[in-house]
Formats: structure tokens, sequence, C-alpha cells
């Protein structure tokens, strides 16, 4: 049964105001900076991206996931909830690394959720008393992000994120105060067609890890993602086809019970502030937490931080394990 829309507060939005002064900060200023971050992103195949220092590697002894990249998902909860019995009866698999594609320089990720251009809805546990998340997020077709080949200025994601409060690496924002890893689908301005992908990201190496050629995920379908400690690091991975295949292995310790999650629908929109949209809502079900290696529902229980950022609205059907994201003007 569905419970009535919860409005939260806000998170701050930075207007660029337009000056005519050098001094200031203007319109032209940021899309001047927006040319510039353009001219830095490099898209790096598994070759490229070993000689540049980022970890392609795969557990020791996990086998590769057989190649099937067009199994289609799940179209209802009860699909889903079948799937996850039957993938937690086989061993888990790893994605190919050598058919991953690989991005540093395109706007990132953050945990900053008072930081502009960032639009922060769904919620997030409070404190780092956790190993992990699971649940299902449903695709939707993004509209508005236009696709401008190289330019890093956009995305649209709906992912797991789980972090360490620990010292950040070289390669994160100053506003970052902590480690993490994330997965889940996401559409971004800087590809060139419209497509949304499986990827994951890490603070480890801050690049983006696109799985196009092994998972070719349906709009409108369900799929299961999995962020979570296993053996001193945190394992980003997907239900296909009945069985869990890993992402990729981040180098970040929840061990024992000592990191945040936050379920996010997240949306970048840098330069021209134009907001990107989708027709029918982003769903999210079946939220799980891992505590002490069990896995438990992620209810009214769990000391939870929900998040708003107009133009979205988040709506809560069962407190905090289903929900859903709509754009600017739908109703929940």
């Amino acid at each position: 049964m569905f419970s009535p829309k919860r409005r939260f507060a806000a998170a701050t939005l930075t207007v660029v105001a337009l000056a005519l002064s050098s001094s200031g900060s203007s319109v032209g200023n940021t899309i001047e900076r927006s040319a510039k971050e353009q001219s830095r992103v490099r898209v790096l195949n598994y070759e490229e991206a070993s000689a540049a220092g980022i970890d392609v590697s795969t557990p020791a002894g996990m086998p590769i996931c057989a190649l099937e990249p067009n199994w289609p998902g799940y179209e209802s909860a009860r699909d889903a909830a079948a799937g996850l019995k039957e993938a937690d009866s086989r061993p888990e698999c790893a994605a190919d690394p050598r058919l991953v594609e690989y991005v540093l320089g395109a706007l990132e990720p953050t945990q900053d959720h008072q930081t502009d251009p960032y639009h922060w809805n769904g919620h997030s546990t409070i404190g780092s008393i956790h190993e992990g998340a699971r649940g299902e997020f449903r695709v939707r077709d993004v509209n508005g992000l236009s696709h401008e080949g190289s330019a890093p200025t956009k995305f649209v994601v709906a992912r797991f994120l789980v972090s360490h409060p620990e010292s950040p690496t070289s390669c994160q924002k100053p506003t970052d105060t902590a480690r993490w890893a994330e997965a889940g689908w996401s559409e971004v301005s800087w590809s060139s067609n419209d497509q949304r992908r499986v990827y994951s990201w890490g603070t480890a190496d801050c690049a983006w890890r696109f799985y196009d050629q092994q998972y070719n995920i349906q709009d409108n379908q369900l799929y299961t993602w999995r962020v979570h400690e296993v053996s001193n690091n945190l394992n980003t991975s997907i239900l296909w086809d009945g069985q869990w295949q890993l992402l990729h292995s981040y180098g970040v310790d929840c061990s024992p019970n000592a990191c945040h999650v936050e379920a996010l629908v997240e949306i970048a929109c840098s330069v021209d502030g134009a907001h990107p949209s989708w027709s029918s809502p982003i769903g999210v079900r079946s939220l799980t937490l891992n505590r002490s290696g069990a896995w438990q529902s992620w209810d009214t229980g769990v000391a939870t931080a929900p998040s708003e950022t107009p133009p979205y609205s988040l709506c809560d059907e069962t407190l905090y394990s289903v929900w859903h994201v709509v754009s600017a003007g739908d109703p929940c």
C-alpha cells in the first residue's frame, strides 16, 4: 500500500550569476571551464587502462562470466525475488575486464550533498555501521542529456554507494571526506549514443567503468545490484541471468560494520543548468542492508536520512525499502 509522499529539505543549490566584471563568477566562465574539462576526458580500453595504472584485475580463482549480453532482466518484483534466490545458490563469476570501457576526466560522482550541480534523491544510513547494500533499480530512458560526445557535463545514475570514513585519495574532490565504491545504471552525456549503461565507480582511481559489451540493459526492466564487503574489499556486482556477476572489487574495507550506505538517484547537470528528465518513475525496490554478513530489510528500524533535491521528487512507498523518483512537475 502506498504511503503519503514525504517531502524533505532540499539540498542547497548554487546559482551561478551572470557578471560583467572579470572578478565575478559568470555563466561564460563556467562554460569556459567546462570546455577545458572536456579536453581531459580519456576513454581507455583494457591495455590503455592497465598502462595508466588503473586496476584491471579480477579476484584470484574467480572464473570469467559467460558472455550473454542480451538477457532481458526482470519485469516484476516477484521475478526479481526468484532470481535472487537462484543467484544465492550459485557461485559468483567476474565480468571480463578486457571488455570494459574505462573513462577518466569526465564529471565524477560526489558524496558532498551540498555541492552544485549535483542533485540527490533517495536515502542514506545515518552513521557507519553496515557492510553493504543490495536491491533493484528500474531502468528508464532519460531525456535532456544531449549526448555531446566528449562533453563531461551531465549524468543520471541510479546506484548504491558504500563508503568508509577514512582519508580520501588524491584523485578525489577537496569536499569528499570518505572512500567509497558504487554501482548501478547510468546515462551520461559524454557517450555519443542514447544508452543506459551498467557502471561502477570507486575512489581508488576515480575511473568510470562501463560494461556495455557484457550487459545490455533494457528500458523499463528491473535489475538487481549489490555492493558489499568481501575479504576487506568492496565488491560491486549485478545479478545477471540468475547469477551474481562481479563488476569490480575495490580496496575499501567495511569490516566489521564500518561503512555508510546510500541508495540514490543522482543527477548532475553542469554548464547550462538544464535538468534531465524521464517520463516514468525510476523505481527502487527490495532494498536490504548487510550487517555482520547478514542481510536485513532497510526499514524504519534503521536510522536513515532522506534526500530530495528539486526539481525532482522522492516518493516513498514502503519506508525505506520501496520508493521512486519523478521528474519536475510529475506527481508521485
